[in-house]
């Protein structure tokens, strides 16, 4: 369910950084195992629940 939630709010805000770090746990906590402490090291290796690759924005300066 959590996951779920999660989901849903990232499609009506993909930007938001709170909840991609929710999704992120909330998928690692499922999923267990070695691919769920990588997800949670490298989460921009992670694919973003629709849209193929999650958007990593680009530093400012």
């Amino acid at each position: 369910a959590a996951l779920d939630g999660y989901t849903a709010a990232l499609d009506r805000e993909p930007g938001d950084p709170g909840l991609l770090a929710g999704w992120i746990v909330a998928r690692a906590a499922l999923t267990g195992g070695r691919a769920a402490r990588r997800m949670l090291a490298r989460p921009e290796l992670l694919p973003h629940p629709h849209a193929g690759r999650i958007h990593v924005p680009a530093a400012e300066g």
